[in-house]
């Protein structure tokens, strides 16, 4: 399986209307949640993010290290973009529990690879090891 993707985020505390200042200073706003998790309000640096985006897309795994928190596993659930110039203004990130089965949706291809809306189990060994899919359908 590839290198794990990490991220590291960092809390943020500026709300609302203010977040243009982290904006301007390359700072992404961003929010992380799910199942049991969150909402929090973080923060990571733009071109970070950027090549983090381009290496994971939105259908890969990546590892967000939250300060105060264990690691937790999430996709790019959501992206905000300027309506003019179509830079990132926020991301979303939603936390997935590796125990149970999610649905992807993947890019179509011409080979045997992930077909839109396919559904894959994801078995995670309790031990903490990586995950691996186990099965598609």
């Amino acid at each position: 399986m590839a290198d794990k993707i990490s991220l590291a985020l960092e809390n943020r505390t500026l709300i609302g209307k203010k977040v243009n200042r982290l904006r301007h200073e390359g700072i992404l706003p961003a929010t992380v949640y799910g199942k049991g998790v969150g909402p929090f309000a973080v923060q990571v640096n733009a071109r970070v993010f950027s090549d983090t985006l381009r290496h994971a897309g939105r259908t890969t795994l990546v590892e967000l290290q939250i300060p105060g928190q264990k690691p937790q596993s999430a996709f790019i659930h959501a992206l905000q973009r300027h309506p003019v110039t179509r830079a990132i203004i926020h991301a979303d990130f939603r936390v997935v529990d590796l125990r149970t089965e999610i649905t992807v949706a993947g890019q179509k291809t011409d080979r045997n690879g992930i077909k839109t809306g396919m559904t894959c189990s994801v078995d995670a060994p309790s031990s903490g090891a990586e995950a691996k899919a186990i099965a598609c359908n």
